[in-house]
């Protein structure tokens, strides 16, 4: 997680650094990976670290598809890990999410 300078000095790798690393990879599924890379890093997809880092987000951001789909995704990976209540609460919060997309598609 930290690169030590030649200077002895310690200095904290960027999520994007972590994410590239060999045992990052086998730490989360392709899937997973994937979408870390994807909605935090990737300047190909939301590239919400940097967004949020440099106080790039307009306004509008927080009304967006974006939003939700960030939102979501970060509920998910808290939620994953939990025990047996996620089989349960999980469906519905999908299910809630995909009735807030088409309602928001029919506007």
């Amino acid at each position: 997680m930290y690169n030590i300078k030649e200077d002895n000095t310690e200095e904290l790798k960027s999520m994007n650094a972590v994410l590239e690393l060999h045992r990052g990879k086998e730490c989360f599924d392709e899937s997973l990976w994937f979408s870390l890379d994807t909605v935090f890093c990737s300047k190909h997809g939301l590239n919400m670290r940097n967004e949020v880092a440099h106080g790039t987000l307009k306004d509008e951001f927080f009304s967006s598809y974006r939003a939700l789909y960030v939102w979501w995704f970060v509920f998910k990976l808290c939620y994953m890990y939990t025990r047996n209540e996620r089989n349960i609460y999980y469906e519905r919060v999908v299910q809630k999410v995909e009735e807030t997309m088409k309602e928001k598609q029919n506007e």
